[in-house]
């Protein structure tokens, strides 16, 4: 060893759910292992550490003390950089000896695994020892030679064809890194062998390593001991823990695209985190002096977004990234477009615009037979502003997909008559439409693209799922094409708002440039299991008319907990959540809490009563006050994109739920109610993976048909706390 003894850290994913770990086990543990590794990195050969040398099969290890019960295990160092593997009591040493480190001679990384019992040690771990394929086993289907042309590494393949279930196939890959690890997964998960290789294999390909020392300072998955996540799991803050980029979200968030971008993946998968971390990553890149948008359609979201960038990349990254929300964005193009008299107008209600609709009609008179408010209201907002028409030929010719209704030539002649008269009527009220806004910003940031006036540098998009083709047509014009133009995070099990568009149509090609996210990250596996069940296996119509799928969609996490919890009376719902923000508190001040209502007058009643049991309830875009974790209530609508620790929604009986513009209303043709149902089923999945660690739903009388048959408890003192809860609200 050198004579300079200062030492830096780096971590593998294995050690890190080892402190994770500890550090719930143990509440002192975290200042422990600090001072752990201040000593270590200060002095690795201080006499209090009791560094020693292990030899495990063919493999050299180090070993040194955290405290009287727990030891440190490294992978020899290179040069200052020690790299952790291990972190435990004595069991630690008896698991390492199970323990095969190696590199991949496919993207040159370091990645290891625990051998099964039953499985040939170290010693057997080469090429003689390689058996042939297991009839019986989870990867029967596929050769050696398959395996390995894959990326599988060799040294792995006797624990593999070991394997009989796929129980003990998710066991193993649970201690597994690396390709490898990716590989398999991916084959258990139902990809074909092409797809595999088109999609892990050959992305991951690199020149390989010459030896183990190169292979170990290419690992992807190894961070230091300062990074964000280390940091948040020793000072258990979980505002840390949500901005870590692990490492499948890290190539997304750093890759250069040579046009628009989009990643996609279900709820937890990180998409948010990747568009913060994509924002600051372009922001620094050598010789930037630009702009960055990032929007989003959720108003919440994006303040939430906005702290999330100052905590990653500091005030002079912050500065240079405009985080917006889509309606804000429009409304200022809207004023800017139109001048602050016109562009400042109230926006018309719902009621307001089906009584000028109707009013509509009754001008027309009989032409009009036959065109209800709802028709021509969608007619305006899906074909005419969406597709920014402004002459009468526009409309006869224009393409009116996803509308169930076929229109002749005389009857578009009639609704384009319609739709003028109800401009008009509009004019005459002074009011717009949020539709309307978007038409005119789009309108107007065409025009100064048209003029080379592009705001931005660089745009990203999450939710984009949500956005009209009038925010996309806006959002296309105010940034330049080429390349990282555009980058887009979309789920369309998440829609709420829109109908699926095409975005090929609107000037934003994505194709070649997709990927998807399969790993939740947040949601335990007993929580994401009871939320997908509310999809009904229903297929989600993606952009540019695809599917979108969850295929290979899983939590990372277990423990997680859900109950459904049914009530009497409607006002005993209240009294169920108090007791369980009470019990969540209790069991961590410093957890996240989210309650979600359908309705405003649901989170308005909830809000009330927290506040007056003493609870401090939290705007969502508030951090935490010391010490303590939020409380935040809202509507599920303004849920999404957030996540929490702990999240109870109630309200979600069939009087409540689904909400009453998602319930089928006479009129609607098929395809109108099939939207309607899929966005009710979205609205509940989103809200429910809002949860990391314990989900609540709540109800009472009969309960929504979209929870399915769900065992329940019913609470014996219901009415009791019914009461209390009443007069609270």
């Amino acid at each position: 060893m050198s004579a300079d003894n200062s030492a830096r850290i780096q971590i593998e994913d294995s050690a890190i759910k080892d402190i994770e770990r500890l550090c719930k086990g143990d509440r002192g543990f975290g200042t422990k292992f600090t001072t752990f590794q201040g000593k270590f990195q200060q002095n690795f050969e201080h006499p209090g550490l009791n560094v020693e040398k292990l030899h495990v099969g063919k493999q050299e290890l180090f070993s040194a003390r955290v405290d009287r019960s727990v030891r440190a295990i490294f992978l020899p160092p290179q040069g200052s950089v020690w790299t952790l593997v291990r972190v435990g009591g004595h069991e630690v040493y008896d698991e390492i000896k199970r323990m095969v480190f190696t590199y991949s001679n496919t993207d040159g990384r370091v990645e290891y695994t625990v051998v099964p019992v039953g499985v040939g040690t170290e010693e057997q771990h080469g090429p003689s020892a390689r058996p042939a394929a297991d009839e019986s086993g989870p990867f029967q289907a596929w050769t050696n030679a398959q395996l390995l042309e894959l990326g599988v590494n060799e040294r792995f393949l006797p624990s593999v064809r070991a394997l009989r279930t796929d129980e003990e196939a998710e066991a193993f890959l649970s201690d597994t890194t690396g390709l490898s690890q990716k590989v398999l997964e991916s084959l258990l998960l139902g990809m074909t062998f092409e797809e595999v290789s088109e999609e892990i294999t050959e992305p991951s390909a690199a020149k390989p390593a010459k030896d183990f020392d190169e292979a170990l300072t290419r690992s992807a998955d190894r961070m230091a001991s300062s990074d964000a996540v280390i940091d948040a799991i020793l000072a258990e803050d979980w505002s840390k823990w949500r901005l870590f980029l692990h490492p499948d979200q890290r190539a997304a968030a750093t890759k250069d695209y040579s046009g628009p971008a989009r990643i996609s993946g279900g709820p937890g998968t990180g998409k948010t985190v990747v568009i913060i971390h994509r924002a600051r990553e372009l922001s620094r890149r050598p010789g930037f002096n630009g702009r960055i948008l990032v929007a989003t359609y959720n108003k919440a979201l994006a303040g939430d977004i906005r702290n999330k960038i100052l905590a990653l990349g500091g005030k002079q990254t912050a500065g240079l990234i405009d985080v917006v929300h889509v309606d804000k964005l429009a409304r200022d193009y809207f004023v800017e477009a139109l001048g602050e008299a016109q562009g400042n107008r109230e926006r018309a209600s719902e009621p307001e615009i089906r009584r000028l609709w109707e009013e509509a009609v009754i001008q027309a008179g009989e032409i009009a037979d036959g065109f209800s408010a709802a028709f021509l209201d969608e007619e305006y907002k899906d074909v005419v502003l969406a597709l920014g028409l402004r002459e009468r030929g526009e409309y006869l010719q224009a393409p009116r997909r996803g509308r169930g209704r076929r229109l002749s030539r005389a009857e578009r002649n009639t609704v384009w008559e319609l739709t003028r008269r109800f401009e008009a009527l509009l004019e005459r009220e002074e009011k717009t439409t949020f539709e309307k806004i978007a038409a005119v910003a789009a309108a107007h940031a065409e025009t100064l693209a048209a003029e080379g006036n592009h705001r931005y540098s660089h745009i990203l998009v999450d939710e984009a799922q949500d956005l009209s083709p009038q925010h996309w047509r806006m959002i296309r014009s105010m940034v330049p094409e080429g390349p990282n133009d555009l980058f887009l995070a979309a789920d369309a099990h998440q829609r709420l708002y829109r109908k699926p568009i095409v975005l090929s149509g609107l000037g934003v090609n994505i194709r070649g440039r997709s990927s998807r996210l399969k790993l939740n990250y947040r949601t335990s596996r007993e929580i994401l299991g009871r939320t997908l069940s509310f999809l009904g296996g229903e297929e989600f119509e993606d952009f540019d008319e695809g599917t979108d799928t969850l295929d290979g969609y899983r939590a990372v996490l277990s423990g997680g907990r859900v109950e459904v919890r049914e009530t009497a009376r409607s006002g005993d719902e209240l009294a169920v959540v108090l007791e369980q923000v009470a019990a969540w508190r209790a069991e961590n001040p410093k957890g996240d809490i989210g309650i979600a209502a359908p309705t405003k007058e649901l989170a308005r009643t909830a809000k009330f009563a927290l506040e007056r049991e003493g609870v401090h309830v939290s705007a969502l875009d508030a951090k935490a006050r010391d010490g303590e974790g939020r409380v935040c209530v809202e509507t599920m609508l303004q849920m999404k994109g957030l996540e929490f620790q702990y999240v109870a929604c109630f309200g979600l009986g069939e009087a409540h739920f689904p909400l009453h513009h998602l319930r089928p209303a006479d009129g609607d043709d098929k395809a109108t109610e099939r939207r309607k149902c899929q966005q009710a089923q979205s609205l509940l999945f989103v809200t429910a993976t809002r949860a990391r660690d314990q989900l609540a739903l709540i109800y009472s009388g009969a309960p929504s048909p979209l929870l399915g048959e769900p065992e329940v408890r019913v609470l014996s003192d219901a009415s009791r706390m019914g009461d209390k809860a009443s007069k609270a609200s």
